[in-house]
């Protein structure tokens, strides 16, 4: 059975049904306090609770978050690329000489070269389809753009390969470097899982270790089976209590029809929780009854509640780990109100970058100004140049220099170098 989030829809047909009360809790009887399964009781059904209300939190959420970056982040994002591509294009045509006095020099042509292929290549990251800023791209590129994504890809190929420990064959590739990295992603959970099937097998084959395998397999799947049947239980109890031959008149018949409805959904879904609160609703139980559940059965109720709280923790995950992806939020503590605010944010930058463009665009036609921003600019390449090589050196040096130049720092007895020259003083004295 799934414990998957309840149905909302399912669990409250009637207007006047109450929502799942938060009452169901063991409380002392008297003096005596709680024992160690009611009180993991009380814990587990703390915790349902509040991943229900996270899911039905993002569940509220997504629909408007998606229906706002339709109406208000996918035209900003179009508006951009269109004010990006007109710039691609007003450069092309100063650098073919299609603008009446307006002849760069040699220099300045370099760098205007180099700034054309650095708009088009962003565009093309986005819309590679755009057959007209390829050929420009083509132009003035010393690799042409289908060539360069292949050298993409298959650095991409490398990088997963290395990463993930797998080989990757040419189909298993797919077209973007995302498709490469979701291939190396899926390989390594496939081989992860045929050699933990490996392991079981092993271990099923080894004697006393496969029979303590053995065992402990059939009495997780006793516990299972008795957690189960406490389910079942449950879910007769209430049907025959809520059984509409039962009923006094006709809204009596209504109401507990109703009832059934989220009683069956409950149980079709091994929804503990609800089926519990409501025999709590329905007054079949109350809070004296669960204090006097035997230990044995609450300990069967809490491995059904655990599940059902693997279960939606795992499904918060998947959401979080989705929406843990977007600028600057991070799975671990990301919220419908951080996707929010960096939403807001990120419709005021780009209003800010169109706006931008638009600017750069028009700088750039005036010949004076645009040679002001390029030698800005190209002082910028040179930077970029010179830190780029710093990297590539520190990348080339060999390892065994890299080993002679921290020996001075190992430190055998696990000291610090600090320690040590303090040690080499103290003996010459």
């Amino acid at each position: 059975m799934s414990a998957r989030r309840p149905d909302r829809s399912q669990e409250q047909p009637c207007g006047d049904a109450p929502p799942p009360a938060r009452e169901l809790r063991i409380a002392p009887q008297g003096r005596s306090p709680l024992g160690k399964e009611q009180q993991t009781f009380n814990g587990l059904v703390r915790k349902v609770e509040m991943l229900r209300d996270r899911l039905v939190e993002w569940a509220t959420f997504e629909p408007l978050h998606r229906q706002r970056m339709a109406n208000e982040l996918t035209p900003l994002l179009r508006q951009f690329g269109e004010a990006r591509r007109d710039t691609i294009l007003t450069l092309e045509r100063i650098l073919a000489g299609k603008v009446p006095g307006d002849v760069p020099g040699r220099a300045e042509r370099r760098n205007l070269e180099h700034h054309l292929l650095e708009l088009a290549r962003a565009h093309l990251d986005e819309d590679p389809a755009d057959a007209e800023i390829v050929v420009l791209h083509d132009r003035y590129a010393a690799v042409d753009f289908a060539a360069d994504r292949e050298l993409d890809r298959q650095h991409a190929r490398d990088m997963a390969e290395q990463f993930f420990g797998v080989e990757l064959e040419d189909h298993e590739l797919g077209d973007s470097v995302e498709d490469v990295v979701a291939a190396g992603a899926a390989k390594a959970r496939q081989a992860a899982e045929e050699q933990a099937e490996a392991a079981r097998s092993r271990r099923a084959a080894g004697g006393k270790a496969g029979a303590r395998a053995d065992a402990k397999a059939a009495a997780a799947e006793q516990a299972r089976q008795a957690a189960s049947q406490s389910v079942r239980e449950v879910f007769r109890k209430l049907a025959s209590a809520l059984h509409p031959d039962r009923a006094s008149d006709e809204a009596d018949r209504a109401r507990r029809h109703a009832l059934m409805q989220r009683v069956n959904h409950a149980y079709d879904e091994g929804d503990l929780l609800t089926l519990l609160t409501l025999q709590l609703e329905t007054e079949h139980i109350d809070a004296a009854h669960l204090a006097g559940v035997s230990g044995a059965r609450l300990g069967h109720y809490n491995r059904v509640l655990r599940e059902q709280v693997k279960e939606l923790e795992q499904e918060l995950s998947a959401i979080t780990a989705h929406y843990g992806l977007l600028p600057g939020q991070d799975p671990a503590t990301v919220t419908p109100a951080t996707v929010q605010h960096g939403l807001k944010r990120e419709l005021a930058e780009l209003k800010q970058a169109i706006k931008g463009m638009k600017a750069h665009r028009a700088l750039v036609q005036e010949p004076a100004a645009r040679k002001r921003w390029l030698q800005h600019y190209a002082r910028e390449l040179r930077e970029d140049e010179r830190l780029d090589g710093l990297m590539d050196a520190l990348i080339d040096v060999p390892d065994a220099f890299l080993d002679a130049a921290l020996d001075a720092f190992r430190d055998p007895g696990g000291g610090s170098p600090r320690g040590r020259k303090r040690g080499k003083r103290r003996r010459r004295g």
